[in-house]
This record gives C-alpha cells, sequence and structure tokens, in this order.
C-alpha cells in the first residue's frame, strides 16, 4: 500500500484491520494458514485492503 500512496499505511493498521473484519476467518476467504504455520493471503484481501486505503485517504497519505 506504501507504493500506492499510502505510506502511513503500516502493520499496526493492517492488524488492526484483519481484526476488525475477522479476515482470518477462512469463511470469509481472505487467506488460508500454510503448513499449519503462516497465514497466506489472498489477492481478494489485497483488493479489500486497497478499497480500505482509499476510503481513508487523509489518515494513511
Amino acid at each position: 500500500m506504501k507504493e500506492e500512496g499510502f505510506p502511513k499505511f503500516s502493520l499496526h493498521y493492517h492488524a488492526q484491520l484483519w481484526q476488525s473484519l475477522d479476515a482470518k476467518n477462512i469463511a470469509r476467504g481472505f487467506g488460508a494458514l500454510v503448513a499449519g504455520k503462516s497465514w497466506h493471503w489472498y489477492d481478494q484481501w489485497i483488493e479489500e485492503v486497497r478499497k480500505h486505503c482509499q476510503a481513508n485517504t487523509e489518515k494513511y497519505s
């Protein structure tokens, strides 16, 4: 998101966003746990984050 013009969007804000949207719930379809260890985000989640940043330009620019 930083490369897309949202330099203030950080891991902190990302964690707040996925937690508020329950994005790690498999049923939501935003990603999956790989090999029982690490979380992999799908492109659908990237688009969701992009929309969120665009809707909150003042906060993240």
